[in-house]
């Protein structure tokens, strides 16, 4: 299996129901020689089989969870098809009660920065790893230009991450020993506010 070391699995797809068991099987490859960071917008009932399957191995994994917004309107419009937010936190509180070391990924950022605070605050108690944070990168125009109310949402986006809102959002959380910031918000830091 090669050297020792972190293996982040998955890296281009998600672990849905339909892939569950062959995920497990790479997951399980791949714990052989290595620790594992799982990636996922996860589902309910996969997570509960992956934390029942690896429970002698938890030692080794680190699940990271994306949830960008607590809006169901929202992450259907920009993730179609995948969980609805209650049902990611719910994976969330599941694998944190099972004693597995737990990570939340807010990148991107669906929401303004006030709602991306209320986001952190109700993941925070079933993070025990960090809560990384990072604006939308490349807006998806191409893939989600011909859906009813892109521009509209798109705008939205733009508007909820100008530097001044990211300001805004980075005094509020900055405290916050859990709260990590990706490079798209630390260009911003960077850029607006002295070096201490």
């Amino acid at each position: 299996m090669g050297a020792k070391g972190v293996g982040m699995f998955p890296t281009s797809h998600d672990i849905t129901p339909r892939f569950q068991k062959r995920s497990l099987k790479t997951i399980q490859n791949l714990l052989r020689n290595n620790q594992v960071f799982i990636v996922s917008k996860p589902h309910l009932a996969v997570v509960r089989t992956l934390c029942r399957e690896l429970a002698s191995r938890k030692d080794d994994i680190l699940f990271r969870f994306t949830i960008g917004s607590l809006k169901k309107s929202t992450c259907a419009f920009w993730e179609p098809g995948a969980p609805q937010p209650r049902e990611r936190i719910a994976a969330l509180q599941h694998t944190f009660k099972q004693g597995f070391a737990t990570s939340v990924s807010i990148e991107p950022m669906l929401e303004d920065w006030q709602e991306t605070c209320d986001l952190a605050a109700e993941v925070e108690p079933y993070v025990t790893d960090t809560v990384w944070v990072g604006k939308m990168q490349r807006i998806p125009r191409k893939l989600n230009s011909h859906v009813k109310g892109f521009e509209r949402a798109a705008a939205k986006i733009k508007a909820d991450q100008t530097d001044d809102k990211i300001l805004e959002l980075f005094k509020a959380l900055q405290g916050h020993h859990k709260v990590r910031w990706k490079d798209s918000i630390m260009r911003v830091i960077r850029k607006n506010l002295p070096a201490t």
